[in-house]
This record gives structure tokens, C-alpha cells and sequence, in this order.
């Protein structure tokens, strides 16, 4: 369970209506001084189902850093390979 309790009371109802609007699939309860999300237990499918979702977000994300890294050698591979020196650029 995750309470939120904001300092001031009139953000209560922009909270709860974002909340429901993200589709998340989780109803929040507005007491009037917080809102409480009850998150329900995890089945072992579904567990299993996050796990391959987290681990496929963390290669995508690891991708592009790779390739990125990599780029910029590739022109003074080129440039050696031509015989031109950095300093003449």
C-alpha cells in the first residue's frame, strides 16, 4: 500500500483523477487527507511477465548507449586508414 498525503489538501482531487487517467489499472481511495493505493498480490504469471518486461526495458536502454559509444571512433578509423593526421584538421 502507498498513502499520499499532499502538504496542501486542494491538490487531493488532481492527484487521484492523474492517477486514474495513467491506466494503471489501480483505483485510489480519497479519504479527504491522503489518497491510498492498494496494490493486489502478484500472481507467479504475472510476476513472470514483469521480470521479462523489466529485463527487455533494461536492453533497450543498454543499446543504444552501446552504439553510441562506439560512433565516434569510427570516423578516425577512417581518417588513419586515409593517412590524415588530427593535427592537420
Amino acid at each position: 500500500m502507498i498513502v499520499i498525503q499532499p502538504w496542501e489538501k486542494g491538490l487531493l482531487k488532481p492527484i487521484e483523477k492523474a492517477i486514474l487517467t495513467s491506466e494503471l489499472g489501480i483505483n485510489p481511495t480519497n479519504d479527504g487527507n491522503c489518497i491510498r493505493l492498494v496494490f493486489p498480490e502478484m500472481t507467479e504469471e504475472r510476476r513472470k511477465e514483469v521480470s521479462k518486461d523489466v529485463k527487455k526495458k533494461e536492453r533497450e536502454r543498454k543499446l543504444p548507449s552501446a552504439t553510441s559509444a562506439a560512433t565516434p571512433t569510427k570516423p578516425l578509423r577512417r581518417w588513419k586508414r586515409r593517412g590524415i593526421c588530427l593535427r592537420t584538421i
